[in-house]
């Protein structure tokens, strides 16, 4: 089921943020990852 835009940027900025709190990192969000995950959404 395709996702509408604003759900769409809500999932992936979530697994964005999820990844970046699990990995323990420090600094500024990946853009780079946040393009791969908006491709997959």
């Amino acid at each position: 089921v395709p996702l509408r835009f604003g759900k769409a940027v809500h999932a992936v900025l979530e697994n964005l943020v999820r990844e970046h709190m699990e990995e323990e990192r420090e600094g500024p969000l990946s853009e780079d990852r946040a393009v791969t995950l908006w491709q997959e959404a």
